[in-house]
This record gives structure tokens, C-alpha cells and sequence, in this order.
């Protein structure tokens, strides 16, 4: 609680107007209908945003089954967050305020008499009417105060400290509040930006998070009708993006300033600043029965399919998990070159008959000089191919380039093994980063998911 900010409340006129609410989530249902539904506790589904059931209204202890006679209340009211921060805020920081439904302690049900009885009083001057539950109020009510970066004036800090110190209110239980690092009055941090889509997409299906450097999620909204989107509530620090298509038709993607199949960018926001700027095309989804929401590499999956770079099987699925082959490695790069024609003086194979699937693929490959095949005059079409030689097929298919510098390289590529030049190219060209321990695994297989990752990440810098 010594980290919030004691000081007196704004001079301009309070605005609780400037909030939007209720709002529609993606589900069709508004704020209001979201949070019936989600804490009655005896609850029947009466249509898609209704429920009957029983409601308790912690502030009063009170228990109704008349929805009418409940209502929403914002811990922290919407007046009292306007004189202390929110004033300073956008329109959209406003909104994501009073329908803040990621965090239960922002928006209570309660009963439509204490919701007259509390208006927009904070707890200096109102507490619930219930007994022994002031500690959680206060609790809940500080909480907020301190994710949304709001001040409180000389008498809450009093009326708070009072309640928060009391060992009968609290059990003695110290309350523990991030340092938040922002300035007062200046609302929190957001990052703003836009999707592109193919036509007739609804932007209302799409949603985006704001995931912390630990992985936590730290905020999220769905995209507006319009396309854009706007994350409030963060405090400074570092975060990746994640666009989920939903039922939108367009794949899961990270955001990255190189474009889609590439490793996720890091956006910096400081103290109540704003970030903008940020747009993401989103292409249509796979529509593979083993890629969903959430699948490795599902947007470059996703890219994938849509170029008509990699296809699936007969029975609809994309095999993610299974070793890319090396028919199927010759298919994918003759795909990214554009499918061209194959002379007809292009080598043939022993093991390669012309009836098999992927013929005038290898051949052409064979034709380019990315692939020689085996002394014996064999190209081996159904064994896997290793992490290796897919970074010497790529190089190859690249022209073979010289190397820029020393550049990185992993300590299980010696400089004496087969293709480690070929493996520093790819590192060098950011197309591969290697595996958390800093390895490469060379003579590990390469998964088809994994494939089309290398695949997007070549396509976006060789183009």
C-alpha cells in the first residue's frame, strides 16, 4: 500500500460519461450479461447472454434469483477514478477501465440498494454494509488502484491503512502491492495499433494479448469493427503480442516487425506512455483437423497453406509433429521458387520412379544443384531430413551466399562438421535462433511445423 500515491484528487469536473459501458465482448454478450453468467451460483442457461439461478452479493450478504434486482459496480467508482488518474486517460484506457472483467476484483455484482447506498463514494466515506468484510474490500479496493496506477487522496490512504492494519479485519496478513513505476495522473501504459485482413473478415472475432517477459498475460482486447485495437493497463516493461483469429477464419500470429513467420517482437513501454503503430496482416487459417488455436507454428502453418507451399494429407490432417521427408523437403522448395518448369534434361534417380509423387519436384532440385543426391545414385525420397541438411538445402537454394563476418554458431556445430558454414548462414539470416540451451541439434530431424517456420522466416528475407 506505501507504493500508491498520496496525493489530493483532480479539480475538473467528474465525468463518469467518458466510460464506455457496457460493452460487447466476443461473444455477443455485454459486460453485464458476462458477469451474471459467471457468478451465479446455481445457474441455468436461458438464452446466449441470460441465465436464471441464484446470485450472492458479497457486499451485504444478500442471495436473489431476480437478476433485475442487481447490479454492477466497479470497486473503484467511475467518478472516483476520474479525479484520481483517469481524467488523463483515452478513450479507450476509459473503457477498458469500467468493463475490466480480466481481473475479479474490479467489477462486483451487487444488490441495486447497495449500489444507490455506495454511488460513487470511496472507502473513507463508505464501506459495506456487511460485517467483517471490510479487509477484502479494501483489499480489492487497493488492488485496483494499483494496476490501473490511480492516486488516492490523504483521507482513503487513512481510511485504508486503518482497515488494512486492523488483525481482526485482515488475520495480520501484510497486503503486498507491485511497485508500479508509473506517474501519477498520467494513466497507465498502452499499445495501439490495427489489422489488416483478407476481405470480409470480422474484426470483432479477433483478439489480442499482451503477454509479460514471464509468460503471464497482462492484457488483452478484442478488436475493434473497425480493425484497430487498444491494450490499457500495462505497467512498464517489455511484452509480445499474440493475435488469436478465433471464428474470425484467420490464423493465430504473433506480432514481429519482420512480418508473419517471424520470431515474436518485443514492444518497450514506459510509464504511461502510449505505443503505436502496431498493425498485423492476418492471413486465412489452415484448415487442417490437427492445427487449432494455440498449435507450434500454427501462423506459419497457417502461411504456409495459404501460398501453397506445404498441403496436407487425404485424411485433412497437416502431420505437425512428423520429420519432413525428403520428397517432400524437395516439394516445399520448389513451391517457394514458384513451381517452375523442369528441364527435360533434369537428373533422374534410381529410387525415384517417374510415377512417384513428388517426381518432377526432385528432379528440378537435382536440376538447381541443391541436391546431388547419394554416391550409389539414389535420393533416399522417404528418409528424413536432419536439421543439418535442411540448413545446407536452404543455403543452397538461396545461391549459396558467402558468409557476412564471423557470426554465431552453436557449440555442438564444430567448425569441423559437415555443414557448419551452411548453419552459421542460417543464424546469420536469423532464420534459425537454435534451442534454449543454445544448441542447434544438427542431426536431429526437422518437423513439418518446424519446416514451414524456416520456410516463412526464409520467404521474409530473401522475399
Amino acid at each position: 500500500m506505501e507504493t500508491l500515491t498520496v496525493e489530493p484528487e483532480g479539480l475538473t469536473q467528474s465525468r463518469e460519461d467518458q466510460f464506455e459501458y457496457p460493452i460487447l465482448g466476443a461473444d455477443g454478450c455485454n459486460t453485464r450479461e458476462r458477469l451474471l453468467k459467471a457468478s451465479t451460483t446455481t445457474g441455468k442457461t436461458t438464452g446466449p447472454c441470460t441465465v436464471s439461478g441464484q446470485w450472492y452479493t458479497w457486499y451485504d450478504g444478500e442471495i436473489t434469483t431476480d437478476p433485475m434486482q442487481l447490479a454492477i459496480d466497479p470497486i473503484v467508482p467511475l467518478e472516483e477514478a476520474w479525479d484520481s488518474g483517469a481524467s488523463e486517460w483515452t478513450a479507450a484506457q476509459r473503457r477498458a477501465f469500467a468493463n475490466d472483467i480480466g481481473r475479479d476484483i474490479s467489477l462486483q455484482v451487487v444488490t441495486t440498494s447497495v449500489k444507490a447506498s455506495k454511488g460513487e463514494s470511496d472507502p473513507a466515506e463508505w464501506l459495506p454494509p456487511r460485517s467483517g468484510v471490510n479487509c477484502k474490500y479494501a483489499t480489492a479496493y487497493t488492488l485496483t488502484k494499483s494496476r490501473w496506477n490511480l492516486s488516492i487522496d490523504q483521507a482513503e490512504y487513512e481510511a485504508l491503512r486503518e482497515i488494512l492494519s486492523d488483525t481482526s479485519n485482515c488475520n495480520g496478513k501484510p497486503l503486498l502491492i507491485p511497485e508500479r513505476g508509473m506517474a501519477p495522473g498520467r494513466g497507465p501504459a498502452s499499445i495501439i495499433g490495427g489489422i489488416g485482413a483478407p476481405s470480409g473478415t470480422p474484426y470483432r472475432a479477433v483478439t489480442v494479448a499482451a503477454y509479460a517477459t514471464d509468460g503471464t498475460v497482462a492484457a488483452g482486447d478484442q478488436v475493434s469493427i473497425d480493425g484497430t485495437f487498444e491494450l490499457s493497463g500495462l505497467a512498464p516493461g517489455k511484452y509480445t503480442l499474440l493475435f488469436r483469429g478465433g471464428t474470425s477464419g484467420t490464423a493465430d500470429q504473433w506480432y514481429s516487425e519482420k512480418g508473419q513467420g517471424y520470431p515474436p517482437s518485443t514492444i518497450a513501454v514506459v510509464s504511461g506512455g502510449v505505443v503505436s503503430g502496431i498493425n498485423v496482416a492476418m492471413i486465412a487459417s489452415a484448415t487442417f483437423t490437427d492445427v487449432g488455436p494455440g498449435t507450434q507454428f500454427s501462423p506459419e502453418i497457417a502461411w504456409a497453406a495459404t501460398t501453397g507451399i506445404a498441403r496436407g494429407f487425404p485424411d485433412g490432417g497437416f502431420r505437425p509433429v512428423e520429420p519432413v521427408k525428403r520428397d517432400a523437403m524437395a516439394a516445399f522448395l520448389y513451391r517457394l521458387a514458384g513451381s517452375p518448369a523442369v528441364p527435360s534434361d533434369a537428373p533422374v534417380f534410381a529410387d525415384v520412379p517417374a510415377d512417384s509423387e513428388f517426381f518432377d519436384e526432385i528432379r528440378w532440385l537435382a536440376s538447381t544443384g541443391i541436391t546431388t543426391g547419394f554416391p550409389d545414385g539414389s535420393f533416399h525420397p522417404l528418409e528424413p531430413v536432419n536439421r543439418d541438411a535442411m540448413a545446407a538445402f536452404l543455403h543452397r537454394f538461396s545461391g549459396s551466399p558467402q558468409l557476412s563476418g564471423v557470426g554465431p554458431i552453436f557449440p555442438d556445430v564444430p567448425v569441423t562438421s559437415q555443414f557448419s558454414k551452411e548453419i552459421r548462414w542460417l543464424a546469420q539470416t536469423q532464420i534459425t535462433t537454435g534451442y534454449s540451451d543454445g544448441n542447434f541439434r544438427p542431426t536431429s530431424s526437422v518437423n513439418r511445423d518446424a519446416m514451414t517456420a524456416f520456410l516463412a522466416r526464409y520467404a521474409r528475407t530473401f522475399g
